[in-house]
């Protein structure tokens, strides 16, 4: 099992062969200077395989942690302004080392459940981001996972958020062109009829 801790340190580790080799192997400099390359080979082979293998993960939408059940967001495109705001900057500004905050946002403890639908605690950045050490603990199958479905909804909410602008924006211009068109009305003489649309 590769950890979400494990996998941000390995990022961290950049190109760096020994220090990817500590966090893959979780050996210490002297243990791992010891160590032959027959021992090294197969845990860095291992550790590869695992990685190919989240590229097929699917969201999962319960994490057990401490004894608690945390739960996906149930429904991203109802989230909070605060949610968003915060998912957004995190997102943007250290997306690596910000996984286990954004984890903790969307993921949260399971207040109530009823059939196939749950709900999770109501978002508050003091409380929820505290847990994003938790997170460091867990699978990277369940991280890929939320990822993967968090970026596509993103993605969808961002092309349907351009659509509407693209909308309003053509709106806005039509307004504009008739309000010209009024004024020039009113200053030049009714013949000819001037318009500007098309």
């Amino acid at each position: 099992m590769i950890t979400l801790g494990k996998y941000i340190d390995f990022k961290n580790a950049g190109e760096n062969s020994f220090l990817q080799a500590q966090v893959i192997t979780g050996l210490t400099k002297d243990e791992l200077r010891e160590k032959s390359m027959d021992d090294i080979a197969p845990l860095i082979s291992q550790f590869i395989d695992e990685c190919k293998g989240y590229n097929d993960n699917k969201l999962q939408k319960y994490i057990k942690m401490g004894g608690k059940t945390m739960g996906f967001h149930p429904n991203l495109e109802a989230m909070s302004f605060g949610e968003y705001l915060d998912l957004n900057e995190l997102v943007r500004s250290d997306f690596t080392n910000n996984l286990p905050k954004i984890m903790s946002i969307l993921y949260r403890p399971v207040v109530s459940e009823f059939m196939h639908n749950y709900e999770i605690e109501k978002y508050d950045s003091a409380v929820h981001i505290k847990n994003a050490d938790l997170f460091r603990d867990v699978d990277m199958s369940y991280v890929n996972g939320a990822m993967v479905f968090f970026c596509l909804l993103r993605e969808d909410l961002l092309s349907s958020s351009l659509r509407l602008l693209d909308q309003q924006m053509i709106q806005q211009m039509e307004e504009s062109l008739t309000m010209i068109e009024q004024e020039l009305a009113s200053h030049l003489s009714t013949d000819g009829g001037i318009s500007l649309k098309n």
